[in-house]
């Protein structure tokens, strides 16, 4: 096996543990951004103090940075820029730097979807579970699909 993929794998996974562990022990304000989202989709009303959204209908919903779809961003975000810096990929730094913006917006749509369902069908722990797990497999296959449309669109177009 090339030691670029090796190296690759090593340093995405670290980079993204570390990510993770971060993200999730310090302020945003993305939870709140993503709970006022949800508001003027919908009539859900989340409390905001302490940071993470919070709804309550008869358990507790908490929307944190996790939650939020900068995670799964920034996922794609790694695999795209450390591909590129090991030179596993012919992609233009213009060309990826045109697809991060638009795979942010659109994962971001996704994950508010993500977030609708899980409100609007969760109407026990239980069921709130499942979902919440189906819509990480979910959004994990959309970083999965987005990484292989960007490979396949610039081995055909390249700036």
């Amino acid at each position: 096996m090339d030691k670029r993929i090796i190296l690759f794998i090593f340093i995405g996974l670290l980079v993204n543990l570390t990510f993770f562990f971060v993200i999730d022990s310090i302020y945003t304000p993305f939870p709140q951004l993503v709970g006022k989202s949800i508001s003027l989709i919908t009539n859900f009303n989340f409390d905001y103090n302490p940071n993470p959204a919070y709804y309550t209908p008869d358990y507790d919903l908490e929307i944190n940075n996790l939650c939020t779809g900068f995670a799964t961003f920034f996922l794609l975000a790694s695999i795209i820029i450390i591909q590129k810096s090991l030179r596993l990929t012919k992609n233009s730094w213009k060309n990826i730097a045109i697809f991060l913006p638009l795979s942010f917006i659109l994962l971001y749509l996704i994950n508010i979807l993500r977030l609708l369902v899980i409100l609007y069908f969760g109407n026990s722990q239980t069921i709130t579970e499942t979902l919440h797990i189906i819509g990480w497999m979910m959004m994990g296959v959309t970083v999965f699909l987005l990484w292989m449309f960007f490979e396949k669109k610039n081995k055909n177009i390249s700036c």
